[in-house]
Formats: C-alpha cells, sequence, structure tokens
C-alpha cells in the first residue's frame, strides 16, 4: 500500500516537473517577444526546447563564422538524435550566403523528416520586413520551422531566392532555371549546365550514399538553391553523404594508383576533392553513366566570368574560366559536398 502510494506520488511528481518546465519555456518567450516588441504567438508550442542560436553570418567560407553554423547543424542533428524540438534563433542574422542557408535547410528538412515527432520553431529577427526575414519566407523556411512570418518578400536580391529538392537525377525539375537564363545566355550555355547540374544529381545518387558505413538518409537526396543576385546568376546543389573524401577512397582503382598515391600524402580533403576531379570516372565504371565532377567543373569554363567552388569535408576547391585555382582546408568539417556555380548576367544578343 505504502509502496503504490509513494509511486504515484513519484510519477505526480516528475509531471509537475514538467508542466513548470514548460511553463518556464513560454514565460521566458512571452518576455523575449515582449522585449523585441513583437506580437507573441497565440500557440505557446511553437516556442519549443532551448534555442539554437545563429550567427549574425550564415557562411563557409570564414573560418570563424564556418564553425559557428556547422555547430548550429550539429545541434540540429543532436536534437534529432535525442527526439527533443528546438527553436533556432535567427534574431541577430545580418547576412546570409547561399551555400550555408542551404545546407541549413538541408540538415532541417532531414531532421523533420526523420522524426516526425520532434518540431522546429524559430524566431525572427526585430525588423519584421527584414531582408533576413524575406528570405526564409521566401524559400518556404517559415512553414518549417513554424514561425508566424509577416515580411512581404519584395528585394531584388530575394524574389529570385528558389529551392527544389528530390531523391532522383531529374533534369526536369531545373526547367525554371534554365528558362530564367535563356534571355541571357545561348543554347550551347544553357545546355552545359543543364548537363552540370544533372550530372552533380547522378553523382549524389552514385557516390554520396554509397558507402561500407551506410548513410541513414530518408526523403530527399540532394537539395538544390537558384539566386540572381547583384548581376551574377547562382545555383547551389548539396548533399548530406559521406563527402568526396571518404568517397573517393572507396573508389581504388587499380590505373590511378599515382593519383591516390598523391593523396594520401596531402591528407587534404581539398587534395581528395582535386583528384576526384582528375579521376573523370563514374563510380560505377560504366558508360553512359555520367562523366563525374569534370563535367561538372569545365560545363562552364569557357563563359568569361564564371566560377565553381565545391566543399566537402574539411575542404574547398575553386575554379574560374580564367583556370585560377583556390584550395584550401578549414578546421571543421562540413557533412556532404556542396556545388556552386555563378555566372555574370550578360544581356544576350540575337
Amino acid at each position: 500500500m505504502f509502496e503504490g502510494s509513494y509511486v504515484r506520488i513519484l510519477k505526480n511528481h516528475t509531471k509537475s516537473k514538467l508542466i513548470l518546465r514548460q511553463r518556464r519555456i513560454e514565460i521566458r518567450y512571452r518576455r523575449r517577444n515582449k522585449k523585441n516588441n513583437r506580437k507573441p504567438s497565440s500557440n505557446p508550442e511553437l516556442f519549443f526546447g532551448t534555442p539554437i542560436k545563429l550567427p549574425s553570418t550564415l557562411s563557409l567560407n570564414d573560418e570563424s563564422y564556418r564553425n559557428r553554423i556547422i555547430t548550429v547543424y550539429d545541434k540540429i542533428i543532436h536534437h534529432l538524435n535525442i527526439g527533443k524540438s528546438f527553436t533556432l534563433d535567427f534574431s541577430n542574422v545580418k547576412d546570409i550566403q547561399p551555400a550555408a542557408m542551404l545546407l541549413l535547410f538541408a540538415h532541417l528538412k532531414y531532421a523533420l523528416y526523420k522524426n516526425s515527432l520532434i518540431k522546429a520553431s524559430g524566431i525572427l529577427p526585430k525588423n519584421t520586413n527584414s531582408k533576413v526575414s524575406q528570405v526564409i519566407k521566401q524559400i518556404g523556411l517559415s512553414n518549417i520551422i513554424l514561425c508566424e512570418n509577416d515580411s512581404l518578400p519584395s528585394d531584388e536580391d530575394v524574389i529570385h531566392w528558389q529551392v527544389i529538392s528530390g531523391r532522383e537525377a531529374d533534369g526536369s525539375k531545373t526547367e525554371f532555371i534554365l528558362q530564367a537564363i535563356e534571355k541571357y545566355y545561348g543554347d550551347e550555355v544553357v545546355e552545359g549546365l543543364y548537363e552540370g547540374v544533372t550530372e552533380a544529381m547522378i553523382n549524389v545518387r552514385q557516390h554520396a550514399y554509397k558507402s561500407d558505413i551506410q548513410i541513414d538518409i530518408e526523403g530527399d537526396e540532394w537539395w538544390l538553391f537558384f539566386q540572381i543576385k547583384d548581376g551574377m546568376f547562382h545555383i547551389s546543389i548539396c548533399d548530406l553523404g559521406i563527402g568526396i573524401p571518404k568517397s573517393l577512397n572507396d573508389n581504388h582503382y587499380e590505373e590511378n594508383r599515382g593519383i591516390f598515391q598523391y593523396f594520401e600524402r596531402k591528407k587534404r580533403d581539398s587534395d581528395a576533392i582535386r583528384a576526384a576531379i582528375k579521376l573523370g570516372k563514374s563510380r560505377t565504371r560504366e558508360e553512359n553513366r555520367g562523366k563525374g565532377l569534370p563535367q561538372i567543373v569545365y560545363a562552364l569554363q569557357d563563359v568569361e566570368g564564371s566560377k565553381i567552388s565545391i566543399l566537402s569535408g574539411h575542404g574547398i576547391y575553386v575554379r574560374t574560366d580564367a583556370e585560377y585555382n583556390i584550395d584550401r582546408d578549414f578546421r571543421t568539417p562540413i557533412r556532404g559536398t556542396i556545388l556552386n556555380w555563378s555566372l555574370p548576367l550578360i544581356e544576350k544578343h540575337d
């Protein structure tokens, strides 16, 4: 009798602690909303868990900001693993680079698809129509993080942000992108971009999620951003796979021993990206199955002012139309691979 009563008391005590904790969370966010002159949400569940604060600049090319945004990615996966909801705090974000935002979008979609029981909420900047709020609404992130976003995407460098995703190598999904640049470039460039993007999708299917260590992935396998900004056309595609360095180690073809030996001496992820470009073979070694990274890297090499960058693991490799190559390694690795194309928008003359 005593034992049963004790168990009931213990259960009630635990339940009371959980209720008090939830009330504290609600009060904290109501105070924060009031302080920032925001209208409190009518749904208290929109603010959940410990806030994950984003850095002022979302960038993967700057060492300090890179470390901070990758910490955000890691926290999202951590919350997925422990089954806890979370809140993304964008209140201090001032600048967004497409590649970093794309990888954030991918991690969010992956986490919420993998565990439908967890939720993600968001805190937006104080300025309700800030550029950051506009971007969040334009790409549909407001619906994912369940936040009230009254901004109206209207800035010229915001309204062209588009995002698509998928599992298969379906080039038809990029038709709206090709239509957007047809007035700037001829068929050769449009076809080159189509082949480069489609090849990137093929690489994801053949390389990113193929390994002795299986990547636990469901839903979409690649995510793509399209943007027109400051007279430049930008397109980024990413995956959350094993990355080029690990994928390269899985492809020890006897005839390419020299390339692998060079990579093994250097032991840098940026050199692994270079080696993968030199290989120029598909993972399956079958004809008509794609030409790998060379097809992607050289697709737009004849376009003046064009640039492609590849980020994978610790490394980054950049190639311009002038064959000026840059490569380096960062301290903190990313999960998967990101490909970025940039080319100037020049009116086509008939």
